[in-house]
């Protein structure tokens, strides 16, 4: 599983970035990359696909949202 984490460096959400980042490796063995954004950005991508935007949705994944996502 390849994951990208693009989260916006000014607005210090790299903290946050790390977290799901640390999770997604415990629970999944993932490989993740932490990219730096800018503009409010917190996406994570898996193997290609869009799976969480906080511009659409208006706040950062959950706990449980990120366990989903290390489960596939």
């Amino acid at each position: 599983m390849k994951v990208v984490i693009h989260y916006c460096e000014p607005c210090g959400y790299r903290p946050r970035a790390q977290q799901a980042e640390a999770r997604l490796r415990q629970l999944a063995g993932a490989e993740v990359e932490l990219v730096k954004g800018h503009g409010g950005v917190f996406e994570i991508t898996v193997d290609g696909q869009l799976k969480f935007s906080k511009k659409a949705l208006g706040r950062f994944p959950t706990e449980a949202e990120i366990d989903a996502l290390a489960k596939g």
